[in-house]
Order: C-alpha cells, then sequence, then structure tokens
C-alpha cells in the first residue's frame, strides 16, 4: 500500500517537473521572440506558477518519505527498549524470573541483527517508489501507438496539365484529383494540432505546391509555419477528413533549433 502511495506521488510529480522544465527549455530558446513581444512579464508569471505546482506535488511525496524515514529509524533505535520493556512487564505479571546477564546481551545482538536488514528496507521503499514511477513512465512511452504517416503519395503531370489546374476550383473533385496528380505537395482541409489532446493550431489549410517551384510561408511569429511543415513532413497527425500528399517521402528539413546527433557532419548530413 505505501508503495503504491508513493508510486502515484512520485508520478504525479515527475509529470510536474517535466512539465516545467519544458516550458523553460521553450522558453529560453524563444528568449528573443519573447522580448519582443514583451511577454517576458507573463512567461515568468506562469513558469513562477508552475514552479508553486511543482513545489505542492512534491510535498505529498515528501510528508510519505518523512512517515516512511520515521518508521525506518524507530526498529533501530528503539526496538530493544521495547522489546526489554514488554519483556519485562510480562515477567512481572507471570511471576518469571529477569533477564540474565548472558540472556540480555544475547537478546540485544539478536534484536540488532533483526532490526538492521527492517530499517534498510523501510528506508528503501521511498527510492523504489521512485524507481517504480520511473519506469512505469517509460512503459508508458514505449507502449504508445507507433508514428503513423498519414500522407499520401502523388505522382507527376505533363506541364500542359499543371497550367489547366489554374482554371480548376479546389474543391471540384475532378480538380482534386489531378491536383493530387501533379503537385509536390498537396493539402485538403488538413487541421493540425500540436498533439492529439490540443487546440488545433491550423484549422482547415488547403493548399497546392507546384512542382519544379519555389514557395514562401510567410506570417508573424507563432501562427503556425512551423506546424505546417511538420505537417508536411508527416510528423504531426491530421484530424479525420483532412488529407496531405507529397510527391516524395524523402525531404530535407532545418529546423530552428536543430537535433544533431554526435557524429561527423556529414553523416548528420
Amino acid at each position: 500500500m505505501v508503495a503504491k502511495l508513493g508510486v502515484t506521488r512520485s508520478r504525479l510529480w515527475n509529470a510536474a517537473i517535466q512539465k516545467r522544465v519544458a516550458m523553460t527549455a521553450s522558453m529560453l530558446g524563444s528568449m528573443k521572440s519573447v522580448k519582443l513581444m514583451g511577454l517576458t512579464e507573463i512567461i515568468g508569471s506562469s513558469i513562477q506558477a508552475q514552479r508553486s505546482r511543482d513545489i505542492d506535488a512534491q510535498k505529498n511525496l515528501r510528508r510519505l518519505v518523512i512517515c516512511m524515514n520515521i518508521a525506518g529509524v524507530i526498529p533501530a533505535y528503539y526496538a530493544p527498549v521495547f522489546t526489554f520493556v514488554i519483556y519485562a512487564i510480562v515477567a512481572k505479571l507471570r511471576g518469571s524470573d529477569m533477564l540474565s546477564t548472558d540472556q540480555a546481551f544475547t537478546s540485544l545482538a539478536i534484536i540488532t541483527l533483526v532490526a538492521g536488514p527492517a530499517s534498510s528496507l523501510l528506508f528503501a521503499l521511498p527510492r523504489a517508489a521512485s524507481g517504480m514511477a520511473a519506469v512505469g513512465r517509460i512503459q508508458a512511452f514505449l507502449l504508445a501507438p507507433s508514428w503513423n504517416d498519414q500522407r499520401d503519395a502523388v505522382g507527376k503531370l505533363s506541364p500542359g496539365q499543371i497550367r489547366a489546374l489554374d482554371f480548376m476550383k479546389p474543391g471540384d473533385s475532378k480538380a482534386k484529383d489531378v491536383m493530387q496528380d501533379s503537385m509536390a505537395v498537396f493539402m485538403d482541409h488538413a487541421t493540425i494540432r500540436p498533439s492529439p489532446s490540443s487546440e488545433p493550431a491550423l484549422d482547415d489549410i488547403s493548399l497546392k505546391i507546384k512542382t519544379k517551384t519555389t514557395a514562401m510561408i510567410l506570417g508573424p511569429v507563432g501562427s503556425g509555419k512551423t506546424m505546417l511543415a511538420k505537417a508536411i513532413l508527416g510528423e504531426l497527425p491530421l484530424d479525420n477528413g483532412g488529407e496531405i500528399a507529397v510527391c516524395s517521402k524523402q525531404m530535407a528539413y532545418c529546423s530552428q533549433t536543430p537535433w544533431l546527433l554526435n557524429i561527423s557532419i556529414q553523416n548528420s548530413i
């Protein structure tokens, strides 16, 4: 029961720490944008509030750890006293002989040998609970659904067919079929979320990017440009009804915060 309670509280505390660290890292990575938009005090207050929630979640775990530490100290320091006091009371009530010196030292040695491992076990319970909580988070990650690439593949058309697309309406079913066969990137009524449980970052987006052309996406900070790029890469899920098709799933992408492996530059590229 104590271990189960410790696992639950450790899991809540670890989740609070992870959220605060993620918020802090995101803020530090976008410090220039935060200062330009005048959001320094708002972001600081938000992180401080998350730190307070982190401490509140930690309090419940610390109370449990204190109780376990007290319970671990009791056998080592008070077990001999309680044992001899109880024996003396019982012996007096029954009229039995008291312990001799040899019996007292032998009993004390046995009690010490038993109380030591018992105290170690009680001290180890909080650490075991924290370890079980961490293992539970790793297990949840490993059991999560695999990444599913929802993008479709498109082909190529002749230049004449590509020019004919300019005279077709995007809602036309024939135009949709033709665009899917001619575009480098084709997106139809796509709703994009950073995660399945979050609010949509981009809602009902439709676009077409022709092959052998240069496309630029412009917009203010936080408008969803990176979300759109990641959706084209297939890294973000789509709501039901949306569609993204690309001519090739092998793409080069340069992120604002690149993830570099501990290998050579040539191998990273």
